[in-house]
Order: C-alpha cells, then structure tokens, then sequence
C-alpha cells in the first residue's frame, strides 16, 4: 500500500508520492489503527486541506472508475463535514477524534477540540492564523479550540440541545491562568466573556451571534453551601443586528440580541483544571510541532527577501539625502536691526522676563549696555525684543565707530 503523507505549507500542500487508489490515499493502516494524513481537519470549513485532499480524490477516481472508489469518495466528502470522522475499511470502523479534552455526565458533552492553523510563512512569527490567510471561499484561516457544548437532559438526537464556541490558543492560556489563581483562592467571579458576531446577515439585518462565559460560584447564593460543582461554561447562541464599520469589522447593535439556545455546565475545580491542563499542553506541543518547521519556513523566505533588497539597492543606489544645515544665529557681536524698526520704538519695547522684568529697553541702554547682549542669545520667543535690541546694539555700534 502506497503512504500518503500532506502537510499543509500555505494554501500549497505537498503529496510524498501518488497513490493509486482512494483507500490508500485515505487511510494509512499501522499496527495502532488508521490515521488520516497530517493536516487534515474535521470540520472542511477549518481545514485548508480539505478542498486540495477530495481534487486529488476526484482526480483517482477518474483516472480508476470503480464503484468501490465513487462510494469511498462519496462517504469522504460528507464525513469530512462531521467533527468525528467516521470510516471503514474491511468492515472495521474507524473513527478520527480531534478532541483534546471532553467532559462527559449523563447529561452533558463539553468537549474541546484542535481547530488551530499555523500562520502562512510570510507571518511565520505569528505561529497561528489570524485571518490574514484567506482560503478560495474567501473566508479566513484562523487559528482556535473549538468549545462543542451539547444537553441531553430532555433527551438525544433532536431533544438535544446544541452550541459551539472558538477560543484563540492565547485565551485558553489566560482562561487556565485565571483558573488557577481562582480556584485556589476560593474566589468567585467571571473570569472569561466573549461575544462574536460572525456570517451574513438576514433580510432584517440580523447575524449569528455566540457569546460564551466562564464564572465560578463558590457557595451557592440562596443556602450558603460550598458547591461541590463551582463552575459553569455558559454558550448563548443566537441572533443579533449586525453593524459593519468603514473598516470591515462588525459589532453587534446593542440590545438587540436575541437567544436560540443556551446551554450550560457545571464542573468541580478538579475537571476544570484538568480540562485546561490537558488544552494548554496540547497547545505547547502543536507550537512546537508546527512552530519550527514554520519558522524555518519564514526565515528562509526573510533572508531571501533581506538578500534581494540588498542586491537591489547596490544595483540602483539612491542618492543621498542633502543634508539640512542651519542657519547661523545671530551673536552678541551681529548687531543687524529689524528693518521698520526705529530707534525710539525700539528704545520703548518692555522687557517680558528675567530679572529685568518691566523694564524698557532705553532704561537698559543708559544702565547695562553691555548685558542687552545677553536678549540675543537668551531661550525666549520674543522676537520683537531681540529685534528691538539689535536696533540700540547697531545704533550705538555706529555711534562709536
């Protein structure tokens, strides 16, 4: 059987070798089960991969018709949509989990998921997408966790109810940051609230709109008991007026959020902290994982890009810049008056600071004519003064010459 093996680089992804039908593209059999290839997420609109993964799948198909392959093609593109992919091969079933971390009781699913996307090398110091990527859909790459919430206290299937939430790998580690500092001091309070308006928008105006909190209540309000389940993850999924600024992004209209569903769990401190442990790892692990062979990726197309400039600007070299000289300033022994300027008008000016404060300029003249000098190169904005005084200077410079 011929090994597959993809790893997403950008919106390009490499195949090892060709296979030569789609279960062997599909599934790679090991002595621990079937895994699918590197990069490929379950849900299609988060995964890069998806659309280049079934174009190749097509394209086996119509160079090997069978009704084998048309059936496996069939079942790949409408599985791929699930969050669980679920497979067979020789009546065995296979099931592809991305779950990090689920919490399960008779009634309620939380579960958390890896819906994360490195950046593209050009934003390799990102490590995560964050929408600068964009897919041929035209919507954004973004790197998240995915928070699924499901209720089955009135029953499964359709009785059900059902909601879902992302959270930046940033959040996640301020989410379990917060959670340590609060369960251990017994504290109670909000420690994470979002709220995203997303998608297009109705004839009324109206987007989706998810808010997702995370609180811890340490004694139940009405008895005063400490609760042995504190915590509570809360998604309200719904509608609300969307508003799009003159930059792109969209806020919802206050007031005017309406909820479909809600739903909610309660956790003891230990599942909470175990849940976020298990997140944060995972998270550490991926940045490693894809970090450095993003890293590389970036450094390479940086230096390229430094090597290129550099060629560049020995080829056609700019010219330099002329530098700015400043005009010389006037000194104590530059005596020029301000044209317009009489010398009886000039005498008259008052001084504004100093210890001369008040006084004319004539007073100065018959008392210190040697310290007037001082106004020229004085730190003062007045230069009705300093005119004045290269008036009497020049005046009494011709005087005595």
């Amino acid at each position: 059987m011929t090994i597959v093996k993809y790893a997403p680089i950008s919106k390009k992804h490499v195949m090892d070798s060709t296979p030569q039908n789609i279960q062997d593209a599909f599934i790679v059999k090991t002595n621990v089960g079937a895994f699918m290839p590197t990069g490929v997420r379950a849900n299609k609109a988060e995964s890069p991969v998806y659309t280049v993964f079934i174009a190749e799948l097509q394209a086996i198909q119509m160079e090997a018709p069978s009704a084998n392959n048309t059936r496996l093609l069939h079942l790949t593109q409408m599985s791929m949509k699930r969050r669980r992919i679920k497979m067979s091969k020789n009546n065995e079933k296979v099931y592809i989990n991305n779950a990090i971390h689920t919490y399960m009781t008779n009634k309620i699913c939380l579960e958390f998921t890896d819906k994360m996307n490195p950046a593209a090398p050009i934003n390799y110091a990102n490590l995560h997408a964050r929408g600068d990527d964009v897919r041929e859909d035209g919507s954004k790459v973004r790197s998240n966790i995915g928070v699924f919430l499901r209720d089955f206290s009135n029953g499964k299937g359709d009785k059900s109810r059902y909601a879902e939430a992302n959270i930046a790998p940033s959040q996640a580690r301020l989410i379990f940051d917060f959670a340590k500092e609060t369960m251990f001091q017994y504290l109670s309070r909000e420690i994470f609230s979002s709220s995203k308006i997303f998608g297009n928008t109705d004839h009324e105006g109206r987007a989706t709109m998810v808010i997702f909190r995370i609180s811890r209540e340490q004694a139940d309000q009405s008895s005063g008991e400490v609760k042995k389940y504190p915590w509570t993850v809360e998604i309200n999924s719904g509608t609300a007026v969307k508003i799009t600024n003159s930059n792109g992004s969209a806020y919802a209209k206050g007031g005017t959020f309406q909820s479909k569903t809600r739903v909610t769990a309660s956790l003891s401190d230990q599942d909470f902290y175990t849940a976020f442990a298990e997140i944060v790892a995972y998270i550490e692990v991926w940045e490693v994982t894809f970090g450095a062979k993003l890293l590389r990726e970036g450094r390479i197309l940086l230096d390229a890009a430094i090597a290129k400039h550099v060629e560049e600007q020995a080829l056609n070299p700019k010219p330099l810049k002329q530098q700015y000289s400043a005009p010389p300033q006037s000194s104590p022994q530059s005596f020029q008056g301000q044209q317009g300027m009489t010398l009886e008008q000039a005498r008259a000016v008052t001084v504004n600071f100093g210890r001369d404060r008040g006084k004319t300029l004539g007073h100065l003249e018959s008392e210190n004519l040697d310290g007037m000098k001082w106004f020229l190169t004085a730190n003062s904005s007045n230069d009705q003064l300093k005119s004045a005084v290269n008036t009497i200077l020049t005046h009494q410079q011709k005087v005595a010459g």
